[in-house]
């Protein structure tokens, strides 16, 4: 296994948002994304030295960020329970630019009562934005969860639904 890192600055209305993305990847499979929203820090990184599936998978993260990519093309694999795999199979089907709830995401896997396991393997989710699990939210609108952060989740939603990032009228 071997692993990349990142750091990316995002505009996200008065302040930016400053993301750490580290990636597991074996040949050209990812195997986990981790995204964590940054207090401080110095400049973003710029070129890795790192493996074919991790600079696919920057670039592509570079254009997705840019509002030139809605689906990402990177073959990836992650380790959970048959009903997790099950949950983040259906989330790969939620279009660009929409959301489901978490109810919803429940019924479409056989399991309308079980909204909470559903939201627990969203949160278990290994490959944020491959697997797009900011694209649940709570049955009454609200954002619900996200275990990349609510600031990542909010800068998400509106690059996908309004094509940038903050969500200011500028």
């Amino acid at each position: 296994m071997e692993y990349a890192e990142k750091t990316l600055v995002l505009p996200a209305g008065l302040i930016s948002l400053r993301l750490r993305i580290k990636i597991a990847y074996c040949e050209e499979i990812v195997y986990t994304v981790g995204i964590a929203e940054e207090k401080h820090g110095g400049e973003p990184s710029g070129e890795l030295a790192c493996g074919n599936a991790a600079q696919r998978f920057f670039l592509q993260l570079a254009e997705y960020l840019l509002g030139k990519r809605t689906v990402f093309d990177v073959a990836f694999a992650a380790e959970g329970t048959d009903f997790q795999k099950k949950v983040w199979r259906e989330l790969v089907r939620i279009p660009y630019g929409q959301t489901i709830s978490y109810a919803e995401l429940a019924a479409r896997v056989g399991k309308p009562k079980a909204y909470r396991a559903v939201a627990r393997a969203c949160h278990d989710n290994p490959l944020p934005l491959l697997v797009p699990c900011h694209r649940v939210i709570a049955k009454n609108g609200s954002l619900g969860g996200y275990a990349c952060g609510t600031a990542i989740k909010t800068a998400l939603l509106n690059l996908e639904q309004n094509g940038r990032i903050n969500n200011d009228n500028r």
